[in-house]
């Protein structure tokens, strides 16, 4: 998927073909995407053991939405990255003569 996309969850679908234990050894996990549109996708995944039987298949459904984004902002006069020099008060006094 491009940057600024995501997923949320409409179907979700596993099945378990065998069962995992000790014996399996190391587990291997593999997904792809089958399909993207520009509002929905679809996705499976399956995992292997050791001597490459599936133990499970899965597919999923998302509904796709795009993240647009954030404005710039434009730095305001009192930003506090830029140095400014510290006011004391002038107590009711002009401090430009």
């Amino acid at each position: 998927m491009p940057p600024g996309v995501y997923g949320v969850t409409s179907e979700l679908s596993l099945n378990f073909l065998r069962p995992a234990g000790v014996h399996s050894g190391t587990l291997t996990a593999r997904s792809e995407l089958v399909a993207a549109g520009r509002s929905q996708g679809l996705s499976q995944a399956t995992v292997t053991d050791a001597r490459g039987q599936v133990l499970s298949h899965s597919t999923s459904r998302y509904f796709l939405q795009r993240i647009d984004p954030a404005p710039r902002r434009r730095p305001s006069r009192w930003s506090t990255t830029r140095r400014t020099r510290h006011r004391t008060p002038t107590r009711g006094r002009c401090r430009h003569r």
